[in-house]
């Protein structure tokens, strides 16, 4: 699959100032890809807060949507492979974690084919003092989108 360019993510974060461009596209991703937004809608639930599941169904979103302008037509999604690319996700995440969360996304980026999407989220989880992000919402957040991502890249 093609690189996507920093370019077509910021023109979909652009677009999603209009919430109904936003409400419009999650209804187009539920339709197309339901197994997506089943996928980060089951993942570890019961351990994100409401705020950190808006975030990772938002940013699934962007990334989805940022996959399908370079290719147009994204094949359906196979949920053996998005959980295996989960569970591959989690070993490689767990083996850097134990140093620092900015580890364990270096490691994440040495070997993605995609780092403008990892980028986007990598700058989402930063923390700071407006970011009501958890450590665990954080790596749940980050190793779900790392998931997905490599799971499209994979696909096409």
């Amino acid at each position: 699959m093609q690189l996507i360019p920093e370019s077509v993510i910021q023109n979909i974060l652009q677009a999603y100032e209009d919430t109904n461009v936003l409400s419009s596209d999650f209804q187009l991703l539920a339709d197309e890809q339901p197994l997506i937004l089943g996928f980060v809608s089951k993942e570890h639930t019961e351990l994100l807060t409401e705020y950190e599941s808006a975030i990772l169904e938002f940013l699934s979103l962007v990334i989805y949507q940022s996959v399908k302008k370079v290719i147009d037509k994204i094949p359906d999604l196979n949920q053996e492979s998005l959980e295996e690319q989960d569970e591959l996700s989690w070993t490689l995440w767990s083996s850097h974690i134990s140093k620092n969360i900015k580890t364990a996304f270096d490691h994440l980026f040495e070997i993605t084919h995609q780092e403008e999407l990892l980028a986007l989220v990598e700058d989402t989880l930063q923390q700071d003092d407006d970011n009501d992000i958890s450590s665990v919402g954080r790596e749940i957040i980050a190793v779900s989108c790392f998931s997905l991502i490599e799971t499209l890249h994979k696909c096409n």
